[in-house]
């Protein structure tokens, strides 16, 4: 990302910047494409699932990326006909990856999650890239910094024993800012794998989820979408 200043040091911004050969200066007339997908490797090759139901096959990469972890990413790709971009599956000249910081969901330790998982204030910023599908939960959020030597820490966790009964699926968003909860605004991505919840028919299911905003706490529900076997 180009503003380094406002996601430095955020240990939950993004974890890397993969820069590959320049797309607009191969193809001056291509259009480059923006998207949010999920990138599996291995040694049998790279894919991009751009959805639920439709994947991306990187003509420029042959490697095994990330060591075969299953990562969330924003990328930039452009295509030689734009009528591919209807196919569940096409081929696509990947131009940037930055990945972001990937993670599993942790378990609710009651009257504990203060101490162990923070409750320091955070807001969800409503944006394109805030999504539930492929089973990743994917979101920007926004906090307060002054001291580029601290590290926050997000988690999700997943309220076992939720009050309001009829929610099964019910999360927390905590925020630990080791301290640092003053200063100028900051921006970062994250994203919560949270594919265990798939049902056997994998239907999307309706997660409940809550957060101690700037000004007040707030939740909302959003849906989370598996991808098709």
């Amino acid at each position: 990302m180009k503003n380094s200043r406002k996601l430095m040091g955020l240990a939950l911004a993004c974890a890397s910047l993969l820069s590959l050969q320049s797309c607009l200066k191969d193809n001056p007339s291509d259009r480059i494409y923006p998207a949010l997908v999920t990138i599996d490797s291995d040694e049998s090759g790279t894919t991009f699932q751009l959805n639920d139901s439709t994947v991306i096959k990187p003509t420029n990469i042959r490697s095994n990326l990330y060591k075969g972890k299953s990562v969330r990413a924003l990328i930039n790709f452009t295509v030689d006909n734009v009528s591919v971009l209807e196919k569940p599956e096409f081929e696509a000249k990947i131009c940037t990856i930055d990945t972001i910081r990937t993670k599993k969901s942790v378990p609710d330790l009651g009257e504990r999650n203060d101490e162990v998982y923070g409750h320091d204030r955070l807001d969800i910023i409503n944006d394109w890239v805030c999504v539930g599908e492929d089973g990743y939960l994917t979101l920007r959020i926004r906090t307060f910094r002054y001291d580029d030597s601290k590290l926050h820490y997000v988690n999700l966790v997943r309220i076992e024993n939720d009050k309001d009964g009829d929610k099964e699926y019910t999360f927390e968003l905590r925020h630990d800012a080791s301290g640092d909860i003053y200063g100028y605004q900051t921006d970062g991505l994250i994203a919560f794998d949270l594919n265990e919840l798939a049902p056997e028919d994998r239907s999307p299911v309706t997660l409940h989820l809550r957060w101690a905003g700037f000004t007040e706490d707030k939740s909302v529900n959003c849906k989370l979408s598996f991808r098709k076997k």
